[in-house]
């Protein structure tokens, strides 16, 4: 199964030890080097890859103060003439290549059938081939380039905008479902027109009655095969979120309704917490979604985590028995003083929250029966 990881990645720089000289976790800080996370970071994503050539990944970064797409950079848009010029060329170079395959179909039969077997032998080895193993090499270098970028990050971070060890996970959720929503959108296009494509050439390539006798079985079961192949490779996307800064309580309703939004479209969220405390938010996303949720503060662990836990892809996780929370924080937060709040009142039009009550909800303005309230609040104290 094709997956596609959306990694977020907490950059706060008051969570990570970014200085070079101190090669290890600082225990009492519970600050954890960079650098050296990085390292098995890039193994975990390694290891992804080779898991099925067809499996994407994108890295966001997460502070205070903003929330940026590192790999793989966003594209320029073209201008509409360009794009509509380079259009055209493609098309040309189609038919040409449509047409030198058909002469040479009618002149080289034998040896153009030998040839494909063994380009399917290739492709069902190496997963499409040459290009395949092109393609796995550009993915497999892209260290340098996450590095560059992670310094660039945090150069042009400025100093006033650090408030604290918190981040901004509901704007990070917000600009991962975002993406993956264009990803998906771009991805069904293409296979949209590859199927017409895929008409197109059975209309040029019409052969006569006793031509289609030839035909064997087996070529018959390969095509059946191909279209297989292009309907199971479907991106599955899935979002890891890394994380060391403590939950903003002001974020609580945002963030529930990323997580809301991914539990529609069945995109589980994984969390890898780094600190001492847990996440009420994560592990809520985790159990809603039915992702992953695991919390550590040692280093050496962490390649292992990465490798047995949140490697695995969604549909395969169902034959594995993966750590679970034992105890969730359910708890929600007061929508007026953004507190946590264990017991409390909630309005029947809106599911607002609050610490205090209230005649009129402060988000919707209806007003309450205040005789029903007087005597539920009479029969409590009984």
């Amino acid at each position: 199964m094709t997956t596609l990881l959306c990694v977020v990645l907490d950059i706060n720089q008051e969570n990570w030890d970014l200085p070079k000289t101190n090669n290890s976790m600082n225990e009492e800080n519970g600050s954890l080097q960079l650098g050296k996370f990085l390292d098995k970071f890039f193994v975990f994503l390694k290891t992804f890859l080779l898991l099925d050539p067809q499996n994407e990944f994108s890295l966001f970064l997460n502070s205070s103060s903003r929330v940026e797409l590192i790999y793989p950079k966003p594209q320029q848009k073209s201008t509409g003439k360009k794009s509509k010029i380079n259009e055209m060329k493609k098309e040309r170079t189609v038919l040409k290549e449509l047409y030198l395959k058909r002469i040479s179909q009618q002149k080289h039969r034998k040896k153009n059938q030998l040839q494909n077997k063994e380009k399917e032998q290739t492709q069902t080895n190496f997963g499409g081939g040459e290009d395949e193993i092109l393609r796995m090499k550009e993915k497999s270098s892209f260290e340098k380039e996450i590095k560059t970028s992670i310094s660039d990050f945090l150069t042009n971070l400025k100093p006033n905008s650090v408030e604290g060890k918190t981040t901004s996970l509901s704007e990070s959720l917000s600009r991962v479902l975002c993406y993956i929503n264009s990803v998906l959108k771009k991805k069904e296009s293409q296979r949209i027109s590859q199927q017409q494509s895929s008409r197109k050439k059975n209309m040029t390539n019409t052969m006569s009655f006793n031509q289609k006798k030839i035909l064997s079985t087996e070529e018959r079961v390969r095509q059946l095969e191909l279209s297989q192949m292009l309907a199971d490779s479907a991106l599955r996307p899935r979002i890891m979120v890394v994380q060391l800064s403590k939950d903003v309580p002001s974020q609580y309703v945002p963030v529930m309704n990323c997580i809301f939004a991914s539990q529609k479209i069945q995109i589980p969220i994984d969390a890898l917490v780094l600190s001492k405390l847990d996440s009420m938010f994560l592990q809520q996303a985790s159990h809603i979604t039915e992702g992953v949720y695991y919390k550590t503060t040692r280093q050496s662990e962490i390649l292992q985590i990465l490798l047995t836990n949140f490697i695995v892809d969604h549909w395969s996780r169902r034959f594995l028995k993966l750590p679970k929370p034992s105890n969730i924080d359910y708890r929600a937060t007061c929508f007026d003083n953004q507190k946590v709040v264990e017991l409390g009142y909630v309005c029947s039009v809106c599911l607002s929250i609050f610490s205090k009550y209230s005649v009129l909800c402060p988000n919707c303005h209806t007003r309450f029966p205040i005789k029903k309230i007087d005597k539920i609040k009479f029969n409590s104290k009984k």
